[in-house]
């Protein structure tokens, strides 16, 4: 498990679109990297909506 609290099979297939990412893995990834924890959750909302 990383440190996202995701495995890596789960992330292979968020990364590679064989499963859409779930909210909670979107922030994690901001968290972890230091990203803005407001532009890729609203990306992920975009993209979840279409």
């Amino acid at each position: 498990m990383s440190r996202t609290g995701y495995s890596r099979s789960s992330r292979e297939r968020y990364l590679n679109g064989k499963k859409p990412a779930p909210r909670q893995a979107v922030e994690a990834l901001c968290a972890l990297t230091g990203t803005s924890p407001g532009r890729l959750p609203a990306l992920w909302e975009l993209a979840d909506a279409a």
